[in-house]
């Protein structure tokens, strides 16, 4: 017995929609880093969401971490920046993957400018799910002005954290 073309489209339509609530991007809690000291003088960045996609972070994914914000209008243009990614547990530290701003902005020619909205696109992130998941663990996410304002040191213009993803289960992938 041959189904419908109509009926089969719905059945592939429902079905999906079993599958859904695994990869949506979800808004996350975040917090401005608790021991970075960031120049107000010289701008800064203020974040107003960060997302994960997909959320839960499955076994095998490499997921995008979206970070959404805006500038001060008396802040300095950001032009060479990296953003760093950062696993942290207790006193120790260790980097997840560093990107640069240029690669990860859509605005052109890859800065942020004084006033500006921004959305930094960080895909393909390594490792989340397999980082170890342990009470008070954070990802730390940095945007390191690297010639500053003045061509000295490099100048620390956000930094967001986070706790740690758990990572997703089977059982979790699965379910309505």
């Amino acid at each position: 017995m041959a189904i419908p073309h109509a009926q089969l489209v719905l059945l592939l339509l429902t079905s999906s929609l079993f599958f859904l609530p695994a990869l949506h991007a979800s808004a996350i809690d975040f917090g401005n880093c608790k021991d970075a000291n960031i120049d107000y003088v010289f701008g800064i960045t203020n974040v107003t969401q960060v997302e994960i996609s997909p959320y839960p972070v499955g076994p095998n994914d490499e997921p995008t971490i979206t970070i959404s914000g805006f500038t001060s209008d008396d802040s300095f243009i950001i032009y060479n920046a990296t953003i760093h990614v950062l696993y942290k547990y207790e006193n120790v530290t260790s980097t997840i993957r560093k990107y640069s701003l240029s690669d990860v902005i859509d605005e052109d020619p890859g800065s942020i400018e004084p006033g500006e909205n921004f959305v930094l696109t960080l895909s393909k992130v390594p490792g989340l799910q397999s980082l170890p998941h342990k009470d008070k663990s954070k990802i730390v996410v940095s945007l390191v002005d690297e010639y500053g304002d003045d061509d000295e040191a490099p100048l620390l213009k956000m930094c967001v954290e986070f706790d740690n993803p758990a990572p997703a289960t089977t059982a979790t992938l699965f379910s309505a």
